[in-house]
């Protein structure tokens, strides 16, 4: 809690807070994307300047339940629609207690570093579920089709000026990835690969876990 107090404190000094005043369709896209899950925290929000489109949730804390942090390059990259999804995904790692994970040591064996990672990109995937749940779509993507678009488009740091969304197209893309044999360097990474997180969230949104908790009457 005192190093997160800590960063809560940078982003006062440093961040601009977002606020319904200063961001209303950043802040009402927040306040939806609690309802979506269900969450009353006290929660605040920051924009901090960096070019490299990224997001983080901060725990722990003394004052508030948790911080989402959002960079500017991220803010510039993705629509609210988008956004949504990668806020959902973000405070879904809140939600999920992530944060209690076991961490890699440099003093473990390698099949204990091994196994912490692993267990580190699953709590990816899950929060990638959260924040399908969370997203907000809009009249031309529905849930899933905005999710993959934030996906692909936050790790291709591209906009929708050159970019047109085709899910077959990209999956095509991860099934050359398994005709390589993979990339054995993922297993080193606290992330899984996109060319599994994209078909990864693509099923559990034709699950009943989904359907679920979505209210859906499909089985």
């Amino acid at each position: 809690p005192d190093k997160s107090e800590y960063l809560r404190k940078n982003l006062l000094t440093n961040s601009l807070r977002i606020t319904k005043e200063m961001f209303p369709e950043v802040d009402s896209m927040i306040q939806d994307v609690l309802r979506n899950l269900k969450i009353n925290s006290n929660v605040e929000s920051y924009i901090t300047s960096d070019p490299n489109p990224q997001a983080m949730c901060i725990t722990q804390l003394n004052s508030v339940d948790f911080i989402v942090v959002i960079t500017s390059g991220l803010l510039e990259l993705l629509s609210p629609s988008e956004l949504s999804f990668i806020v959902g995904h973000e405070i879904g790692h809140y939600a999920l207690q992530h944060y209690k994970y076991p961490r890699p040591l440099p003093s473990e064996s390698p099949l204990e570093s091994f196994n912490k990672l692993q267990l580190s990109r699953c709590a990816e995937i899950s929060a990638d579920r959260v924040g399908l749940i969370a997203t907000i779509p809009n009249q031309e993507k529905n849930k899933i089709e905005t999710a993959v678009s934030a996906m692909i488009k936050t790790v291709a740091g591209i906009s929708d000026r050159y970019f047109k969304l085709n899910i077959s197209s990209y999956l095509s893309q991860g099934r050359d990835l398994i005709q390589l044999s993979g990339n054995a360097e993922s297993i080193h990474s606290t992330h899984p690969v996109f060319p599994d997180r994209v078909p990864a969230l693509m099923q559990f949104e034709i699950s009943q876990p989904y359907y679920d908790f979505m209210q859906i009457d499909k089985i």
